[in-house]
C-alpha cells in the first residue's frame, strides 16, 4: 500500500535535484543548441534537381505466340520420321518492367561518364573515381512510382545549376546504356532467327505438297522478325521519355537548419540530465561511505 507513495516521493526527488543543478541542465543544452547552430550554418548546402522519365517499352510481336497459333491449324502435320517440323525459339523473358530502371541511375557506366563530363574528381575534391563515384552515388536518388510508372530521378550538388544539368544528362546517359542494351539483346535475336531461317531454306528444297507451303509460310514469318530485329540492331528504339524535365533549384535541399537545430538541442537536453542523474548517484554513494 507504500508504494505509490514511495514512487511518489522518488519523483518528488528527481525534480528536486534536476531542479537543483538546473544550471548545468540549461548549460549543456544550450551548448548543443548553439553546437547545432554552428552544425546548420556551416555546412554547405545542397540543391536538389528532378526529372521524372517514363519508361517507353518496345512493342514487339510475340514470334512464339504467332507461329503457335499457325501451327495449331495444322497440327498433325508432322515430316515422316515422326519429328516436328522445326524447334520454335524459348518465349524471351517479358520487357522489363520500370522497376529495373531504378539501379541505372548509378551503374559504374553512367556514374563515369558524369564524372568525366563534369569533372567532379575536382568539384569534389578526390583524387580516384572511386571516391567520386560513392559521392555521387549518394546524391542520386531514383524512385519510381508504382502506379503511374513514372520514375523521378533526384540529383543533390553544391551548385543548383550544375545539379539540373547533372539530372538532365543522367538521363541521356542512362538512355545511352539502354541503347546499347537492346542493340546487344537485337543482335542475339537477329542471330537466333538467321540460324532458323537457314534451317528452314535447306528444308524448303526436299519439301513437297502442304508440307512446302507450311515451311514456307513459318520461313515467311521468321524473315519478318528477322527484318525487326536487324532493324533494332541498328537503329535501337527510343525508350525512356521525358516527362517532366528538371529546372534550376531556388531552395536549398539540405541541411535542413531547423531539424539539426532542434535535435541537438534536444539531445543537449538529455546528455545534461543524464551527468546530473550521474553526479547526484556519485555523491550518494560517496556520502554514505564516508
Amino acid at each position: 500500500m507504500e508504494r505509490p507513495y514511495e514512487e511518489e516521493i522518488d519523483l518528488w526527488d528527481l525534480f528536486f535535484v534536476l531542479l537543483k543543478r538546473a544550471k548545468l541542465i540549461i548549460g549543456i543544452t544550450l551548448l548543443g543548441f548553439l553546437s547545432g547552430l554552428l552544425i546548420a550554418f556551416l555546412t554547405p548546402p545542397l540543391y536538389r534537381a528532378e526529372v521524372k522519365i517514363l519508361p517507353v517499352e518496345p512493342v514487339r510481336e510475340d514470334p512464339l505466340l504467332t507461329l503457335t497459333q499457325y501451327l495449331g491449324s495444322l497440327k498433325g502435320l508432322k515430316e515422316s520420321s515422326g519429328n516436328i517440323l522445326f524447334e520454335i525459339p524459348l518465349r524471351r523473358s517479358s520487357e522489363p518492367k520500370g522497376s529495373y530502371l531504378t539501379a541505372f541511375p548509378t551503374t559504374n557506366v553512367v556514374l563515369d561518364r558524369l564524372i568525366e563530363e563534369f569533372g567532379l574528381l575536382k568539384v569534389y575534391n578526390v583524387k580516384t573515381k572511386d571516391e567520386a563515384r560513392e559521392i555521387l552515388k549518394k546524391r542520386i536518388k531514383p524512385q519510381l512510382d508504382q502506379r503511374s510508372g513514372l520514375l523521378t530521378i533526384s540529383v543533390e550538388d553544391r551548385d543548383p545549376q550544375r545539379a539540373s544539368r547533372l539530372a538532365s544528362r543522367c538521363v541521356e546517359e542512362m538512355e545511352n546504356l539502354l541503347k546499347d542494351l537492346l542493340k546487344k539483346e537485337a543482335s542475339k535475336r537477329r542471330q537466333i532467327y538467321e540460324a532458323y531461317l537457314e534451317k528452314i531454306r535447306s528444308d524448303l528444297s526436299n519439301a513437297k505438297g502442304e508440307l512446302q507451303n507450311f515451311k514456307k509460310s513459318a520461313y515467311e514469318a521468321f524473315l519478318k522478325f528477322y527484318e525487326q530485329a536487324k532493324y533494332e540492331e541498328e537503329i535501337p528504339q527510343v525508350v525512356l521519355q521525358v516527362v517532366d524535365p528538371p529546372v534550376v533549384p531556388e531552395k536549398k535541399a539540405k541541411p535542413k537548419r531547423a531539424l539539426i537545430i532542434g535535435v541537438s538541442s534536444i539531445l543537449g537536453l538529455f546528455i545534461g540530465v543524464f551527468l546530473v542523474l550521474i553526479l547526484e548517484s556519485y555523491e550518494k554513494r560517496k556520502a554514505s561511505s564516508s
